[in-house]
C-alpha cells in the first residue's frame, strides 16, 4: 500500500504486481475544534508567520530550533514553533515568537507565509491541501523522498542542513511566490480537495488481506 496518490509518487514497473496507491491519508480537525484563542490571536496580531516543526515525535530537535530562531530574526519575520518537546527549543525567544504543543494543521496552514518541516508524508500532505509553500528539512527515512517530490511538483524547497543562511535563501522565493510557484499551489490544493481521505480505503485493503490470509472458521 502506498499512502499517496499516483501524481505524488507514480506505480513504478519494479514494484510488486499487488501495489496500489490510495491517496493521502488525512487527519482532518472537525469544524468545531478551531484553532486556541491565543494562536488566532497571534495570528491576526500581524504578519502571517513562518511555522516550524520537525514532526510530533522528535525529540532532539534542539538544532532544528536554533536555527529556525536565528532564521526569523534574521528575516525580521513572526514564528509559530510548534512542538511537544519544549526543552528542544532555545531558552529566550522574542515576543515575535509562539510556541504550541500540537495544533490542527488544516485550520492553521491556510493563515501563515510559509511551513518549515521535517517531510513526514502527513504534515507535507497537510501543506499542499492548504496551498502553503513549504521547506523541507528531511532528518531521516522517506522525508528525503518526500522532499524531492516537493521540490519536482514545484510547490516548495528542500534543505538538509542546518543553517541559516542556506534556510533563508531556500526562504526568499516562498515568501515572495512568483506566478509559477502560485500556480502550483493552487493546482495541487485542488487535486487535494479532489481527493477524499484515503483512510478508509487503507484500512479496507489492510482487513481484506487479513481475512484472505487469516479466514475466520465457525466454532459450531
Amino acid at each position: 500500500l502506498g499512502a499517496f496518490p499516483d501524481w505524488f509518487a507514480a506505480p513504478q514497473p519494479d514494484w510488486p504486481a499487488s501495489a496500489v496507491v490510495t491517496g493521502f491519508p488525512r487527519l482532518c480537525a472537525p469544524a468545531e475544534s478551531p484553532l486556541p484563542e491565543a494562536v488566532q490571536a497571534f495570528l491576526s496580531a500581524g504578519s502571517a508567520p513562518l511555522v516550524f516543526t520537525a514532526g510530533t515525535g522528535m525529540t532532539q530537535a534542539h538544532a532544528f530550533f536554533a536555527c529556525a530562531l536565528q532564521t526569523v530574526t534574521a528575516l525580521q519575520r513572526r514564528a509559530l514553533f510548534v512542538t511537544r518537546f519544549p526543552e528542544t527549543l532555545p531558552d529566550a525567544l522574542p515576543a515575535e515568537v509562539m510556541v504550541a504543543d500540537h495544533l490542527p494543521f488544516d485550520h492553521l496552514l491556510p493563515q501563515v507565509a510559509v511551513l518549515v518541516h521535517h517531510g513526514g508524508i502527513g504534515t507535507t500532505a497537510a501543506a499542499l491541501a492548504a496551498g502553503t509553500p513549504q521547506l523541507l528539512v528531511p532528518f531521516a527515512f522517506d522525508q528525503f523522498d518526500n522532499a524531492a517530490r516537493v521540490v519536482r511538483l514545484g510547490v516548495g524547497r528542500s534543505c538538509a542542513t542546518l543553517h541559516p543562511e542556506r534556510w533563508i535563501a531556500e526562504l526568499e522565493p516562498l515568501l515572495h511566490p512568483d506566478p509559477t510557484l502560485t500556480a502550483a499551489l493552487r493546482h495541487y490544493r485542488r487535486l487535494m480537495a479532489e481527493v477524499p481521505d484515503a483512510s478508509a480505503l487503507i484500512a479496507d485493503r489492510i482487513e481484506a488481506l487479513t481475512r484472505a490470509r487469516f479466514p475466520i472458521t465457525s466454532t459450531q
